[in-house]
């Protein structure tokens, strides 16, 4: 597994996903530290993309230009290494005014002993609406590291929604990258699903420098065995009257390891901006590592922020009333931790994706989106 804050004393490493205000550094949770020589990016990994007829899209050198110099969540090492690998930039642009419902797809697949970067810009002119689809995933036997990172901009009034679902082998590891802007009445709502893989680092940085600018995030995830799951999300409210939810809902299981920081920032300037952010988690093993640090950082007087965190196994009255009606006590556990991934992939829309979800959870790999 790879290294946390604390475990690593020597080599070159990146510090990845950092909070935006440090901690006590012995609860190990201000960032997460990864050898670089274990995280290695030499090529892209394999891109299919669905492009509906109204949205231009090119494939760019990696020249430092577009949204190059955007925040990201995982942060700044990750995205040295990933212009280091040298990857196109596959662009997604709507024009303004252009409101595109039909999905945008895109299938990032990784092979058996992989070092693969995608990279991915979304760029919404004003008044403009896009929904992106994305499955990342690879065999369930696969080993290997890869990294994915998606810049956004979001014009005046313009909506941007990303859903992704992560599905990856016993032995990979992913980072997910996410980071934008996003100008007066901006909208950006990103659903994620994490279902399985060794080792999941995600990242959303989410710059809401637009007046009435707003950004959900609805998160499920189930981290089982060994596996380890690493959330940095931040919410960065420069603007006035902007907007922020963080939702996250999850089950471990097993000697699971689970680390989620989020963050909602309120800077001087941002008078009437709004923040909530909620992680219920569902433990199903005494053997579990569950961190939760649900942070809100104030500059500004007129705000509203709220946080908070529900962790632990299901009530007594719930296993009675179920246990009574003679569901057996795993049973019980197994559909109250599907029903919590079901809730959040119940919000994609694109059915293809939300069929994957379920073909998972029955037992099968889903292959919507293979090539």
């Amino acid at each position: 597994m790879m290294n946390t804050e604390n475990s690593v004393k020597d080599g070159n490493i990146m510090k990845i996903s950092q909070l935006p205000s440090r901690t006590w550094y012995w609860l190990g949770m201000n960032y997460a530290k990864v050898p670089e020589d274990s995280f290695r990016l030499t090529k892209e990994g394999k891109i299919g993309l669905e492009i509906p007829e109204d949205v231009d899209y090119q494939a760019a050198k990696p020249d430092g230009a577009g949204l190059s110099g955007v925040k990201t969540g995982v942060g700044e090492d990750l995205t040295r290494l990933v212009e280091a690998a040298g990857v196109p930039v596959h662009k997604i642009s709507l024009a303004e005014g252009v409101k595109q419902d039909t999905p945008v797809r895109i299938n990032i697949g990784y092979e058996d002993g992989a070092e693969d970067a995608n990279v991915v810009e979304i760029e919404a002119a004003e008044n403009s609406s896009v929904y992106v689809s994305m499955s990342i995933h690879s065999a369930p036997e696969s080993s290997g590291h890869a990294a994915v990172q998606i810049r956004y901009d979001a014009k005046e009034n313009a909506k941007i929604t990303l859903v992704q679902i992560l599905r990856n082998g016993d032995d990979m590891s992913v980072m997910d990258d996410i980071g934008g802007n996003l100008a007066d009445g901006a909208d950006f709502h990103l659903i994620q699903v994490v279902l399985s893989g060794r080792q999941t680092f995600l990242g959303h940085y989410a710059g809401l420098s637009g007046k009435g600018s707003s950004m959900e995030t609805d998160l499920g995830y189930q981290v089982k065995d060994s596996d380890m799951l690493d959330i940095n999300y931040i919410a960065d409210h420069t603007g006035r009257k902007t907007n922020c939810t963080i939702n996250a809902d999850g089950v471990l299981s097993g000697s699971a390891h689970k680390l989620f920081r989020g963050t909602i920032d309120f800077k001087k300037g941002c008078a009437g901006a709004k923040g909530f952010e909620q992680e219920n988690v569902l433990l199903l093993d005494e053997t579990v590592e569950n961190k939760t640090i649900p942070v809100i950082l104030c500059a500004e007087e007129d705000v509203e922020g709220d946080h908070g965190a529900s962790i632990g196994k299901l009530d007594d009255e719930t296993m009675f009333y179920l246990g009574s009606r003679g569901i057996p006590e795993d049973e019980i556990y197994k559909m109250m931790a599907r029903a919590r991934i079901e809730a959040v992939s119940a919000k994609i829309e694109d059915e293809a994706l939300r069929d994957d979800v379920r073909a998972y959870l029955d037992g099968q790999e889903g292959n919507s989106y293979e090539q």
